[in-house]
């Protein structure tokens, strides 16, 4: 989770392109490198960093992810402002789309050129976010981003790719600064964490999208504000006050 710090240089923004709905991808420098990603990934050889960047005074938050053959420079990165309303933002939402961002890069990957029987492994340093995407059990409907964690599972079922997953532990940079001594996870989270910070700290005067998921088949709406889960209390309050 992003503390709000700049980073130590620009990170550089090749190409932004829109990728579906509010996505902002980063595409690789040479123009093969989607083509070189996807082999990485048919290989098993690609994995996925992500992180989230929220700020509770203005309850809006941000995210980044990148995906990455670990042989190689070819990468893809996306960031984004965490689309939902003010009540519903988090840290854990924050994480999630930074989640949903790696899995929208991989299914423009799959449209290009085919992931089919790839294997990827993606980590972050929020084991709840983590665990509540990889779960077994279907998201309850009352569940806090219901909307996000559904999209990110129904989008993984669509791709013909193995996935797996691993936590990270987050802020290693605060004690230790021999970055030579660290594994690739723990850098691409340190640079997760500067992007999705400094992507904020550039939008914070946006608005946030409350739109509605890709794979989201039952929206509740209250006031032309759409909830990211089905909220039981809300609604009576809601009724209580039109009577």
């Amino acid at each position: 989770m992003s503390r709000y710090r700049c980073a130590p240089k620009k990170i550089s923004l090749v190409n932004e392109v829109l990728v579906g709905l509010e996505w902002r991808g980063l595409i690789g420098q040479q123009p093969d490198c989607r083509q070189l990603l996807t082999d990485s990934i048919r290989r098993g050889n690609a994995i996925g960093v992500s992180d989230g960047s929220f700020c509770p005074q203005a309850r809006k938050g941000s995210s980044a992810a990148v995906i990455k053959c670990q042989t190689t420079d070819q990468r893809l990165q996306a960031v984004n402002l965490v689309p939902g309303h003010p009540r519903n933002q988090s840290s854990h939402r924050s994480e999630r789309a930074g989640i949903l961002a790696m899995v929208k890069l991989l299914q423009m990957l799959h449209e290009e050129h085919d992931l089919t029987n790839g294997s990827f492994t993606f980590g972050l340093d929020n084991e709840e976010a983590r665990l509540a995407v990889m779960s077994q059990d279907g998201p309850k409907v009352s569940k806090a981003d219901y909307d996000m964690i559904l999209d990110i599972r129904k989008s993984i079922d669509t791709l013909p790719t193995i996935f797996d997953s691993k936590w990270i532990e987050g802020h290693q940079d605060d004690a230790n600064k021999d970055y030579l001594t660290m594994d690739i996870w723990t850098l691409l989270n340190i640079e997760m964490d500067i992007l999705a910070g400094e992507y904020y700290q550039q939008h914070e005067d946006e608005a946030c999208p409350n739109v509605a998921m890709a794979n989201e088949p039952l929206m509740v709406w209250i006031d032309k504000k759409k909830l990211s889960c089905f909220d039981k209390q809300m609604l009576y309050d809601k009724e209580e006050q039109a009577k």
